[in-house]
Formats: structure tokens, sequence, C-alpha cells
């Protein structure tokens, strides 16, 4: 239903577990290079953390470790296949901060989804492999598991209103002990 999708709960409720089996239900894998699995770090404050930047000494493009912006460059160019990206654990660091440029992309038609790499007027020796803006396309999958808990940031309204978020809960033992024995009477009541 949306672009991006945040799966959220508190710790050791399946969150990442179930992004991963989503990409695998999709035949997607880390493998086949249509899957991102991106850990986010505490430390990434702005775009740049995760994207790279424009190094204007040496007139090139200079791509994050994450491999982000090399993965939505491949995604751009087939838009014919379908690409996940897995931010596990976004809300350790201001998702605001150095989600920013997606935030406001994913409001806007899938026509005119383009993320900005580097101001196009400038020379760029390896523009050809990082071209100045990158189109996010309807192939492109987001999504993001986050801890609710006291050691992670609070998420904006502005997010919340561009994201589907699906809340996960733990069942307590005695609870998924009842729901197990009554799904195993139900299994005896049908064969009889």
């Amino acid at each position: 239903t949306n672009p991006l999708t945040i799966l959220a709960g508190q710790s050791g409720t399946g969150k990442t577990q179930l992004a991963l089996s989503y990409a695998n239900m999709l035949g997607l894998s880390e493998d086949n290079h249509s899957l991102l699995f991106m850990p986010v770090s505490p430390s990434y404050n702005e775009p740049s953390d995760v994207l790279g930047y424009y190094n204007a000494l040496n007139e090139s493009y200079v791509p994050s470790d994450t491999g982000l912006a090399d993965f939505l460059v491949t995604a751009s160019k087939q838009p014919e296949n379908i690409f996940m990206v897995v931010f596990d654990e976004m809300n350790l660091a201001q998702v605001e901060h150095w989600f920013s440029p997606f935030i406001s992309i994913l409001e806007k038609n899938i026509d005119d989804r383009y993320l900005t790499l580097y101001d196009g007027t400038l020379p760029c020796n390896n523009g050809d492999a990082y071209p100045y803006r990158i189109k996010i396309g309807e192939n492109l999958i987001f999504v993001g598991t986050v801890n609710i808990d006291d050691t992670t940031k609070e998420f904006s309204d502005r997010l919340l209103d561009r994201a589907f978020m699906i809340e996960l809960h733990k069942l307590s033992f005695k609870d998924y002990y009842e729901m197990h024995k009554g799904a195993k009477k139900k299994g005896n009541e049908i064969q009889s």
C-alpha cells in the first residue's frame, strides 16, 4: 500500500525476520543483489551518511559504505525487477535527518520521484556510474524495523504520514499456551 512500511514493536518480536521472509517470498536476496539489508547506525546524522557525497577536489561522487547509492542506481536501471531495502533498527538514529530526502520523494507522484545525489551542473568523473539524480520507481520497496523503547528516537508525524506502520506484539507464554491448546482442540474435533 505504500513504498515505506515500518515494522514496529519490542525487541524480539521477529520484525527483522518478517522483513527478510517477505523479501524471500518475493525471490529477493542479497546474493542476487535485489535485497539490501542495511543496519542503521546511531551515528547517521544526514543523508550523506547513507548515500555518499560529491568530492569537489577530484570531481567525483563518493558513495557511502552502506551500498545504498549503488543499490538505488541498479534498481533505477532495472524497472521491470523488484528491489527491497531493509533499514534494520532505523530509529537508532533520528530518521528525519538521514532519511529526509526520501520522506519528501515518497510523497510525490511516481513520475516525479527523483533522488538528487549532487548538483547536476557540476562535472563528475564517475557520473556514468553515479548520475546526479536517481529515479525512485515503483519497483523499489523500503521496509524499516524499529524498536519501541527508551533507547530509540521518536518518529515525527511527517514521517508517519508517509509510511504504513505495522505494530507487532509479543504474546505472553500463557496466551500462547491457550492459543495453541485451542488450536489443538479444534484440530482433534475436525478429525472426529
